[in-house]
């Protein structure tokens, strides 16, 4: 890496030829980066992309827009200040938007108040010039662990009106207030809420929660679901299980 290009330090090391190929990175990673700087930008890339990144390159706010809504983009580089736009107000027009992807901004303002600026507006990392491109890239791969490891701990929790259930902690609530479920009644209520407002068989229910093929024509399933129905009731107002006679149940997601 040449040491004439501004923004960007010498490399600590010269990378071993196998270097795309180390894990942790996937090489079809999409990575947008907004530098209007010409010759940090063709560094930068070429740099990640050896590293096994794919790497959309822009220059202005308005590109930046676009390439975000029409590709899969896994973390966005962000310089601090571009010709059309500051760092700052995209940030912050792009949070209010909704979009939750990593967002490092890279910038020769190095100042504590700046620093805390970029990062009151949603920035995830905020990274100074002159940089190494090796801590570019760790510091992206640290940000895309932390947001695997938030995806992770998401999909562990399941949501259906006021009914909040953690499915690693094995704990449910309604409208905040614990629910004390006995290991069937908490399996019974998670089965409803992976199909959030909609009917779940019978036949569902007892094969997922008490491993049952068959229908023993019994009252196992009524039993458990008025115990859990007198649960749901006393936590909170309004009737959570609908009862689809002949069918199944239903957990009301507006309940």
């Amino acid at each position: 890496m040449p040491v004439g290009v501004p923004g960007i330090l010498p490399p600590l090391h010269d990378p071993p030829a196998d270097f795309g190929d180390r894990p942790g990175v996937n090489r079809i990673m999409q990575i947008l980066l907004v530098e209007d700087d010409r010759q940090i930008a063709e560094r930068v890339a070429s740099d990640l992309g050896r590293n096994g990144y794919q790497v959309i390159d822009v220059a202005t706010a308005e590109a930046a827009h676009d390439a975000l809504a029409a590709n899969s983009i896994e973390a966005v580089v962000l310089d601090r200040l571009l010709g059309d736009s500051d760092a700052i107000a995209m940030i912050t027009e792009w949070r209010r938007n909704g979009l939750k992807t990593p967002i490092l901004v890279v910038s020769s303002l190095s100042g504590v108040a700046d620093r805390i600026a970029g990062l009151a507006a949603g920035a995830d990392d905020y990274l100074t010039k002159p940089f190494h491109t090796e801590e570019l890239d760790a510091r992206l791969r640290a940000l895309l662990r932390a947001r695997d490891r938030h995806a992770q701990r998401e999909s562990d929790i399941l949501e259906c009106g006021s009914i909040r259930i953690d499915r690693r902690l094995r704990t449910a609530s309604r409208g905040g207030t614990p629910l004390m479920l006995q290991p069937r009644e908490y399996r019974l209520l998670e089965a409803l809420a992976l199909s959030p407002g909609q009917v779940v068989p019978r036949s569902v229910l007892l094969e997922k929660v008490w491993n049952l093929s068959f229908d023993p024509r019994t009252k196992i399933i009524e039993t458990h679901i008025s115990r859990l129905r007198d649960k749901l009731d006393f936590a909170g107002p309004g009737e959570a299980i609908e009862t689809v006679r002949g069918i199944g149940y239903r957990l009301r997601d507006d309940a």
